[in-house]
């Protein structure tokens, strides 16, 4: 009934933009890739001259694997609308997967310019600069997506991961974001063996060995597979061994 609806308008106002994107997007959340392509053809992108029927297909086009021709559906959108975020963003994607970070980084500035209110984007920044060693950079970007979604478990865990790198090249200022970081994780997410493992770490590296101890075993309780708290308690046995013989 939506899809009649739909071609009913469009055969009143052909050249209706929201028309031809609402269908389009139809065929695309029911799963129907090839007919949502099909739809999507020369003829009608062409009478339309719509940037977002070029950003509906890059995007179909990127899902298929085909990343030169999204690329090219892309740059066609961003001629027609050179502010559109969402086109740059997909551009900084399907960049970074063909491994040009530096012009990645700058489709994802760009579209942070025209849109600083997606936490995504800022994620793929922190994500880029990480890769490059920037990672104090990375850090502030991490931060700009964390304002937009404070509880968002992925970014979260970025934030914790950068903080201990830092902490493993000897920043010890950073222990005690690192710890409140990891809390706040707990709090949210309080069967998560990542965020057990590596709070049980934080808590034994600050002094209290006992509660690190039963934080890591509750994490290997939760994933008796998992490499980090393995390690990090073998290296605290060792330590405690080590000091009470």
């Amino acid at each position: 009934e939506a899809e009649q609806v739909y071609e009913t308008g469009l055969k009143n106002i052909p050249n209706s933009e929201r028309l031809a994107s609402s269908l389009g997007r139809l065929y695309l959340s029911l799963g129907q890739i090839t007919v949502a392509l099909d739809y999507y053809n020369e003829e009608r992108l062409q009478s339309c001259n719509c940037a977002s029927l070029y950003l509906d297909r890059a995007q179909l086009r990127a899902q298929a694997g085909k990343n030169q021709a999204a690329l090219n559906d892309l740059s066609k959108a961003l001629e027609l609308n050179p502010e559109l975020p969402e086109a740059w963003f997909w551009t900084g994607m399907l960049l970074s997967r063909q491994n040009q970070t530096t012009e990645a980084l700058a489709a994802f500035k760009t579209a942070a310019n025209f849109n600083t209110q997606q936490a995504a984007v800022w994620q793929q920044i922190a994500i880029l600069q990480k890769q490059s060693g920037e990672q104090h950079s990375a850090i502030t970007a991490i931060k700009r997506a964390l304002r937009l979604e404070p509880d968002n478990y992925s970014l979260l865990q970025m934030y914790a991961s950068l903080l201990e790198e830092l902490l493993d090249q000897g920043d010890q200022r950073v222990m005690d974001t690192l710890s409140q970081t990891l809390l706040v994780m707990n709090g949210l997410f309080p069967k998560d063996y990542w965020t057990l493992a590596h709070l049980g770490t934080a808590v034994w590296q600050t002094g209290n060995e006992d509660e690190g101890r039963r934080l890591l075993q509750s994490a290997l309780a939760l994933k008796s597979d998992y490499t980090w708290p393995k390690t990090r308690k073998g290296h605290q046995d060792s330590h405690i061994t080590k000091n009470h013989p």
